[in-house]
């Protein structure tokens, strides 16, 4: 589907390249799913109320703009749609339930170009390669300029990625030369780029910038403290094509950003064999808060997991969040809300509060202790001490959720005998490596308040202690 935009009666351009398409095969050859993705985008920038109108070229019968929350209401004249927007926002215009080729509005003030600018990117094209950033740097991508390339650090601080521009991975998909990337690990499976890879740094602000379609993950922040995302957009087509990855890190705020992906929306992590073989530090003090999730195809909305090859990984907080699609995936991820320890973390102090979901296809919640394809340690870890806060299930379906911890080697499972004969049987729910102290308080369907697990749909496997209130 193609779009014509035009806000306050001018025409704009419009973001949109073909058609991607392939298939999901199993082993056996046996096609388990089709995707087809067409996302078309518009980056405007200002900071008053504008009046946007969207004609698309092929008829429709409806048209929903997302996030619910935004309370925009669109007009329909014909095969045009009219709608109004206050101030800056991020929103999806979706027609007939079409999820392959949505129009998405980027409206954001405009970010001034600061006085020390070690890199600008001007409106057009420019093939970057893989710029590495240096201790100091600031990229600055206008309004209108579209990069093919990939921006990385290796122990820099005080670096700053900013403007309206795009970062796009598209060469890589083209260009096989392109697609090496030495800083990704065997594990992953994939070759491809990160089209923001900050590794060992400090003091690092990423603003607006659009990453379209990398290869792989689109930023990941490998045992980075004190790190600021605020305002990036990232729309992925390809498998794997994670937002933001936060990998072994600390003190890192992620708001205020808009996720189409074809993975999880945001992940927070410990990866394996990051630090040279010295003792990994703890993953702690992650928020992420007023973000829009669209997870399409593979992966989870907002995730703790899969790999947590570290001690520990705690007080990481989700706050004030609209999940607007977490699509189907049919592995054993595809949640909306969730934490998978796959290794020997111990996971505890997780915090979900005050977040809206629209769409979600196969789980709202999906906490679990488990040995996955991208697990290395020898022993699973703990979920512990997890509050969801003000969690509304505002429209679409109603799917099921799962709560399961792990029964290690050191569960007991016994059918005994007490001294006058009587039958019992001895089940150690309180092993180490099960999942306690889950919380559920005010999770809410379609305006109806969820006290049990039974209304919540939640299968409750090998836990303790699961309140809903």
């Amino acid at each position: 589907m193609r779009y014509e935009v035009s806000v306050n009666g001018v025409p704009v351009a419009v973001c949109q390249r073909p058609l991607r398409e392939y298939d999901i095969k199993t082993h056996e050859g046996k096609i388990y799913k089709h995707i087809a993705d067409e996302p078309a985008f518009v980056i405007l920038t200002g900071t008053g109320p504008i009046s946007i109108r969207v004609t698309p070229d092929r008829p429709f019968r409806e048209v929903k703009i997302r996030p619910l929350s935004a309370g925009v209401t669109p007009t329909r004249n014909g095969q045009t749609v009219t709608f109004d927007v206050n101030g800056p926002t991020d929103l999806s215009v979706e027609l007939d339930g079409d999820l392959a080729a949505p129009l998405f509005l980027f409206y954001s003030e405009k970010t001034p170009v600061p006085e020390k600018c070690d890199y600008y990117f001007g409106p057009g094209e420019h093939e970057a390669g893989n710029l590495v950033l240096k201790t100091g740097d600031t990229v600055y991508l206008e309004a209108g300029a579209w990069v093919y390339g990939s921006f990385s650090t290796d122990g820099a601080e005080n670096v700053s990625i900013l403007g309206e521009g795009v970062l796009s991975g598209e060469l890589a998909h083209r260009d096989p030369e392109k697609r090496e990337a030495p800083t990704i690990q065997a594990w992953s499976g994939h070759s491809g780029r990160i089209l923001v890879d900050l590794v060992r740094g400090k003091n690092l602000r990423l603003g607006r910038v659009t990453l379209y379609d990398g290869m792989f993950w689109h930023c990941r922040l490998l045992d980075t403290e004190d790190v600021v995302v605020d305002g990036m957009r990232v729309i992925s087509m390809n498998p794997s094509g994670d937002g933001v990855d936060v990998c072994n890190s600390r003190r890192v705020r992620v708001e205020n950003c808009f996720f189409r992906t074809n993975d999880d929306c945001v992940s927070v992590k410990a990866l394996y064999n990051v630090t040279g073989g010295t003792e990994p530090k703890p993953v702690r003090d992650i928020l992420v808060r007023r973000c829009i999730c669209w997870s399409a195809t593979h992966g989870n909305a907002l995730e703790v997991g899969y790999s947590t090859c570290v001690s520990e990984i705690a007080d990481v907080c989700f706050s004030d969040c609209d999940i607007i699609h977490c699509e189907q995936e049919g592995y054993q991820s595809g949640g909306a809300l969730t934490i998978h320890n796959g290794d020997g973390a111990d996971i505890h102090d997780v915090v979900y509060e005050d977040i809206r979901i629209e769409d979600a296809r196969e789980k709202v919640f999906d906490l679990k202790i488990c040995r996955a394809c991208w697990s290395h340690m020898p022993y699973r870890g703990k979920i512990r001490n997890v509050l969801f806060r003000n969690i509304a299930l505002v429209d679409g379906p109603f799917p099921p959720s799962i709560l399961r911890g792990y029964e290690t080697e050191t569960s007991e499972f016994a059918v005994k005998h007490d001294g006058d004969g009587k039958l019992w049987v001895a089940r150690d729910l309180h092993d180490a490596g099960t999942l306690r102290d889950v919380t559920f308080d005010n999770f809410t369907v379609y305006g109806k308040r969820i006290t049990n697990a039974d209304d919540a749909k939640c299968v409750v496997e090998i836990a303790t202690n699961v309140i809903f209130r």
